[in-house]
């Protein structure tokens, strides 16, 4: 049956910085200016794409819809719609030089669900398992429309050396100035040499106690925790003038000031993040 623009294509094409037209689709003038979409390719996608994985599925990062069109099919003959995707990812392509050497760094690889024969018996076994049964988990169909970047990460293992996570001229001169969260600081660059294990522990930290979510335009109190702005304004619009992490009275004449130089950091190390929020 021929596609609709409803569902999961309406909300793709509502993504797309132009007036929604269910008929001929539309293109966008300044396609930066479009929502953010996050896209994951699967491995399904190589056979049409050189950009998808050779295996498993692979986030690739942010896009922006540039054009969306309604078309006949060749291979059935329905009316499909289709779109058009460009990254806008300040985070390097897998295929590129940088993104491969960014894998490296933060020692990313491919991770196995459980159940699943590692690399080389995977390839022994391929017969046999169409036959007795894999207890392999499928690997679910995602979206291939565009080219994005790896972040897959493979179960730990203890004969690979971990390479410490390194910081940026930028970001240690930021952290150096964001004196009011000297002790977080002092917590979470001990897990520099955990690698990548850095970045899990420094979103932990960095949480907000009210939407337990990344903290972003965060007010760090006079009691040295951090809150998102909007989460502590509606916090004193519903009379509680206290810490939400510790009940330090704050009073009700206080002055919510922006840490930028701790949002400036938490950009840095989480590219993205705070689009859309």
């Amino acid at each position: 049956a021929d596609q609709t623009l409803t569902n999961m294509n309406r909300a793709l094409a509502l993504n797309c910085d132009a007036p929604l037209d269910d008929k001929i689709g539309a293109e966008s003038r300044n396609w930066r200016a479009g929502k953010p979409v996050r896209v994951i390719r699967s491995f399904k996608g190589r056979k049409i794409s050189k950009y998808a994985p050779e295996e498993g599925n692979r986030y690739d990062g942010i896009y922006k819809v540039v054009k969306y069109w309604p078309e006949i099919s060749s291979s059935h003959g329905f009316l499909v719609w289709r779109y058009l995707l460009r990254r806008d990812d300040v985070e390097p392509a897998p295929w590129t030089s940088e993104g491969i050497e960014r894998s490296r760094r933060l020692c990313l690889r491919l991770q196995y669900p459980a159940g699943y024969p590692s690399e080389k018996e995977g390839k022994k076994t391929k017969g046999q398992s169409k036959k007795q049964g894999s207890e392999a988990t499928k690997r679910p169909a995602s979206d291939d429309e565009c080219p994005g970047d790896s972040k897959v990460l493979k179960a730990s293992d203890s004969t690979d050396a971990v390479e410490a996570f390194q910081l940026t001229p930028q970001q240690q001169r930021l952290i150096r100035e964001d004196c009011q969260n000297q002790k977080l600081w002092d917590e979470v660059l001990a897990s520099l040499v955990e690698g990548p294990n850095f970045l899990k522990k420094l979103e932990q930290s960095s949480m907000c106690v009210c939407c337990q979510e990344l903290v972003y335009q965060p007010v760090t109190t006079e009691c040295f925790h951090n809150v998102c702005k909007d989460c502590l304004q509606r916090s004193f619009k519903a009379q509680v003038f206290s810490c939400p992490a510790c009940r330090h009275d704050l009073g009700q004449n206080y002055v919510m000031v922006l840490n930028e130089t701790l949002q400036t950091l938490l950009d840095l190390f989480f590219p993205g993040y705070s689009k859309g929020r």
